[in-house]
């Protein structure tokens, strides 16, 4: 085909793209291969597992019904399920993950980021990708978008909304990183939440807000958040904090990229001279992509509301069962958190992962369709990665069956999930 006057090489002709190796896009790929459908993966890094490894997020959050690849993953990366404060082995994970993708069959495109898309009206025939030969295309006969930030969707051209509702503002991002060098004797146990603190009297969290005061940390990153490793005398900090930024947005991203590397030696210095067993802490390493909560949320035809989340909605049409997690909402204009409400386990339908008007697609992810608070408690790994086997069970239907993803009986996916193990049913 041509693009922009110059022909492009077709890379590849698929039953099933994922765009995306996040959790999410690498359940989607595994669970579209084991189904039987031709898949490719496709990544703009050079590795595979977005917040699980070139993101440093741990620990891995959020409960789904039994069953899942989440608890593949986990184990993969040695962690279990249910996650208490341990964050996962990100070097074990970059190996793992293409081992996996090798083993299921599937095709690894990376440093390959989607810069457009191939379709025919509503109708999405595959996606553009950069890569080091030049751009080439990757045709699918259904993709699923696990950009996190819907970008193939927002290619095509459907319908999105950012942020809360009243001002569009998106929560804070962060940069994880990775201390070494810690005297776990000395320290108390860290998923107690309670430390030893050099100062008598005074909470982590009281201290954090002093040292604000005084300039001794920046006041987005006052909320000090603790989390332990999988080794011996190292520890995962999620401190670090830039409000106002729009994930989507190259000036917004160099902003935040360069405060918050700054951030992570001032945070550091804090706990060095505040926690006991932290005097002789040092960074070892830190994400390479910054930590973005929330983006677009593509529109589907179902929009998973607060009240469904609240009241712990069951759908004739989940996909995804008992998915547990509260809302977690970081102080969008201040530091620290502005919501953690706790809800009942909820369902999310399969008409959340179904776009409004592109055929052809599908949402994984923290971009399927839903409202800002409620995005606020699905975003995180684990539901994730339940979302992405059931995006990928479902794109696998659509190929072989030669049909839109809308036209594709929700029955059909739930029993091909429950033939992979997964429990959709108390």
């Amino acid at each position: 085909m041509l693009y922009n006057g110059r022909e492009l090489s077709v890379l590849g002709e698929y039953d099933v793209i994922v765009a995306g190796s996040g959790p999410a896009g690498l359940c989607a790929a595994v669970a579209s291969a084991r189904n039987a459908a031709k898949t490719a993966i496709v990544e703009r890094y050079g590795i595979l597992g977005g917040n699980l490894t070139s993101g440093h997020v741990g620990p891995v959050m959020g409960r789904i019904g039994e069953g899942t690849l989440a608890g593949e993953v986990n184990r993969m990366i040695g962690t279990k399920l249910p996650i208490a404060r341990v964050a996962p082995d990100f070097e074990r994970a970059k190996s793992a993950f293409p081992a996996w993708m090798k083993k299921e069959g599937v095709d690894i495109f990376l440093q390959s980021p989607v810069i457009d898309v191939v379709q025919d009206a509503n109708d999405l025939r595959g996606i553009i990708v950069s890569t080091p030969d030049g751009p080439g295309v990757l045709t699918g006969k259904c993709i699923v978008d696990a950009t996190g930030d819907g970008f193939v969707s927002f290619l095509a051209g459907e319908e999105y909304e950012k942020g809360r509702k009243e001002d569009h503002l998106m929560q804070p991002v962060t940069l994880m990183f990775r201390l070494a060098g810690l005297d776990m004797e000395r320290m108390p146990p860290l998923d107690s939440r309670k430390y030893n603190l050099k100062v008598p009297g005074m909470s982590l969290r009281e201290l954090g807000k002093e040292a604000a005061k005084t300039g001794l940390l920046p006041e987005k990153a006052s909320f000090v958040r603790i989390y332990r490793g999988v080794r011996d005398g190292e520890c995962m900090i999620n401190t670090t904090q830039a409000n106002f930024i729009d994930g989507t947005n190259v000036y917004d991203i160099e902003k935040a990229e360069c405060d918050l590397r700054d951030q992570i030696y001032h945070v550091t210095e804090f706990l060095r001279g505040h926690i006991e067993g932290f005097e002789n802490a040092y960074v070892t390493s830190s994400s390479s992509t910054l930590g973005v909560r929330e983006t677009r949320r593509i529109m589907g035809t179902y929009v998973l509301n607060d009240a469904d989340i609240e009241k712990g909605r069951k759908f004739e049409d989940m996909v995804v069962h008992n998915a547990e997690f509260i809302v977690d909402i970081h102080h969008i204009t201040k530091g620290g958190q502005q919501e953690d409400r706790k809800v009942p386990p909820y369902d999310i339908p399969y008409r959340c992962l179904v776009p409004k008007r592109i055929d052809h697609l599908l949402l994984a992810g923290r971009c399927i369709s839903g409202t800002h608070r409620a995005m606020a408690s699905y975003r995180v790994m684990n539901i994730c990665m339940a979302i992405g086997q059931a995006s990928g069970v479902a794109a696998s239907l659509c190929a072989q069956k030669g049909i839109k993803p809308r036209e594709l009986d929700y029955q059909e996916v739930q029993k091909a999930l429950t033939t992979m193990g997964v429990n959709l049913y108390d």
